[in-house]
């Protein structure tokens, strides 16, 4: 590449160590990354700061969700995991509350966790973050399973210890 390069950021964003790479090499940005991909990427961070896992609903092998979970891990501390479907995110709740088989569970989601990701570990504090393009409702049912698992293992007095939630669905792609 040549120091005027230009580099176009989709709408999705890119994973951190990528534009670090490119910024390293003195590349020019224009940097077109949605508003909502941004807000998820601020919560992220927030629940990494925080030692709250982000839960991401979302396809582990899109880009979008790529760069997402990249935030999660920027500062170096940070884990998350992504749930695609609702029997995924019905075997996350199950084994938050009972527990379960550790090695099953991360050969269940391979490719789909931090490096380092303990479920024993990393479970006990969650922060549901999405991919914008995900259907909303399906996003609001994933939320809704994780807390009432959340509720079910440590009581509705320490759910807020234990879980969050910030609305990241984009509106024009509920609106298509």
């Amino acid at each position: 590449m040549w120091l005027d390069d230009i580099v176009i950021i989709p709408v999705f964003g890119t994973e951190v160590a990528t534009r670090r790479k490119l910024e390293e090499k003195g590349c020019l940005f224009v940097d077109t990354t949605c508003g909502d991909v941004m807000s998820v990427w601020k919560r992220v961070k927030q629940y990494s700061k925080d030692s709250v896992t982000s839960i991401i609903h979302g396809k582990a092998w899109h880009e979008e969700t790529k760069a997402t979970s990249s935030q999660a891990r920027a500062s170096g501390g940070g884990h998350y995991l992504v749930v695609f479907t609702l029997a995924e995110t019905d075997y996350v709740c199950d084994y938050i509350v009972k527990g379960g088989n550790k090695a099953e569970f991360l050969e269940k989601f391979k490719g789909a966790y931090s490096e380092g990701f303990d479920p024993d570990i990393h479970l006990t504090s969650i922060g549901v973050a999405n991919q914008t393009t995900m259907l909303r409702s399906e996003t609001e049912e994933v939320q809704r399973r994780l807390k009432a698992a959340m509720i079910r293992k440590y009581g509705e007095a320490e759910v807020q210890i234990h879980f969050r939630f910030f609305d990241t669905i984009c509106g024009a792609t509920q609106d298509r």
